[in-house]
């Protein structure tokens, strides 16, 4: 079937039209630049516009492609199954800092900070450097509102309270095999 029926395979559907779209859109700027050339070198301030739109458009490709954004919003989602598929196809593409940047913003929704503290601390990296990276996690409180459970969020009501993302990493950091 060429319609996708998960709302995670959605997603990357949704993106490749996107990136299809941008890049669609980046050639037509260009083709545009390419015959207004003499029109735009004499009106300076509509060839600066058209320059800066299209390196920004240029970065939300580069952005729709990785897609980490946006399975982070799914990690957030209601239904508990989805957030479960974008924490795994998201564990294991980014890196410690993008999850420590993540975690330690106040502005991120508190099922998403949890499940990056989890993947924090299962990720497979030098204990040492593993043990770093716990420090840099705040201990902000967090309030986590899970609808059901999965097999990522299961055990909270064992994590020590209060419950802050400083606790959630070294739980699950004490638990890893």
């Amino acid at each position: 079937m060429l319609l996708p029926s998960d709302p995670v395979d959605w997603l990357a559907f949704a993106l490749r039209i996107k990136w299809i779209l941008a890049a669609f859109l980046l050639f037509l700027c260009l083709l545009l630049l390419k015959q207004h050339v003499k029109v735009l070198k004499d009106n300076g301030f509509l060839y600066i516009i058209l320059v800066v739109t299209t390196f920004l458009l240029a970065i939300c490709i580069g952005r729709m492609v990785t897609g980490k954004e946006m399975l982070l919003t799914l990690l957030g989602s209601e239904d508990d199954q989805t957030a479960e598929r974008s924490y795994k196809q998201l564990e294991g593409k980014v890196s410690t800092s993008w999850v420590l940047r993540r975690i330690n913003d106040k502005s991120e929704e508190a099922n998403v900070r949890f499940y990056l503290c989890r993947m924090l601390a299962s990720v497979s990296t030098d204990a040492s450097k593993k043990l770093d990276a716990i420090d840099r996690v705040n201990s902000d409180p967090l309030a986590p509102r899970f609808i059901g459970r999965n097999t990522l969020n299961h055990d909270i009501e064992q994590i020590p309270k209060p419950v802050t993302t400083r606790h959630i990493v070294e739980y699950y950091y004490s638990r890893r095999k």
